[in-house]
């Protein structure tokens, strides 16, 4: 009973004070467009829509249809002519189309890409400009927490700079000042780490499946895989017959493969861990 009656107090206690320093300004909320309805539009839409500390007034798509399940919580659009006022205008959308997207916001918010790849000067250098890009890999149909998550962060103007790291202590993100330059190196390695990783499992499975062996026998290993990365670093965890030099064995798997464009690759990559790893054997 005591520990109920205390927890309702605290609970009310907090309420009272996020909302004395709402009043006297002293927790700026901040108000958010979100442009585009991609994987990371969905994912900024769950993260944005649940948060105290966030506005988001607006929630623009191609396809009102993509996002009416919202329109509960925030305005949705399909024109971007009518397009409101916020402080922060953050645009999810393909490299390709930035540029076309954003020169039709005229508005004096700060506008923000999220690409890991595109320069700052994607965006009109008439505008408040800047870039807001998370490292992390996104589906529509997994919601992701942004607790802890790297956040690359680009301004032109410190204020703005401000506004983005506000925005990534709102949502519980780390947010890093990387340069457009720097910022291309991180998504090209992301493409690695990601991107190419998780080809080469599907690569694995649709073996595993044509010899109807469940991809399930894979989950210790993919942890443990990872887990090791995170702890001794990649060069350290490399393990498997190219690294030992076991030709034999490197040779019965080509032969295995009757796939072609898999066959080349296997090969591709085995001779590059053998030529990482040749000199450390003399």
């Amino acid at each position: 009973m005591y520990q109920n009656t205390l927890f309702l107090f605290l609970f009310f206690q907090k309420v009272f004070f996020e909302e004395v320093l709402k009043k006297n300004n002293l927790i700026s909320m901040l108000n958010l467009v979100l442009i585009g309805a991609g994987n990371l539009g969905f994912n900024f839409y769950n993260e944005f829509s649940k948060n105290k500390k966030i506005n988001l007034i607006q929630w623009y798509s191609r396809s009102l249809n993509t996002i009416k399940f919202a329109k509960k919580n925030t305005s949705i659009i399909d024109d971007i002519k009518n397009i409101k006022k916020a402080d922060i205008y953050i645009v999810c959308v393909n490299d390709d189309s930035i540029k076309n997207i954003i020169k039709q916001i005229n508005l004096k918010g700060l506008i923000v890409h999220t690409s890991g790849f595109c320069s700052i000067k994607e965006i009109d250098s008439k505008k408040r400009r800047g870039v807001f890009y998370p490292v992390q890999t996104f589906i529509k149909s997994r919601k992701i927490s942004f607790k802890n998550i790297p956040i690359c962060i680009e301004a032109e103007d410190r204020k703005d700079l401000k506004k983005l790291i506000q925005l990534s202590n709102y949502i519980n993100a780390k947010a890093y000042e990387i340069n457009s330059e720097k910022r291309k190196v991180i998504h090209l390695a992301a493409v690695f780490v990601n991107n190419f990783s998780n080809h080469l499992y599907s690569i694995a499975k649709e073996l595993l499946d044509s010899n109807k062996i469940s991809f399930n026998i894979f989950h210790s290993i993919i942890r443990e895989t990872t887990e090791k990365v995170l702890e001794i670093g990649p060069e350290k965890s490399q393990t498997g017959p190219a690294k030992r030099g076991d030709k034999k064995t490197i040779e019965e798997h080509e032969k295995f493969l009757t796939n072609k464009e898999y066959k080349k690759l296997y090969l591709m990559i085995t001779q590059l861990i053998e030529k990482k790893y040749e000199s450390r054997k003399l």
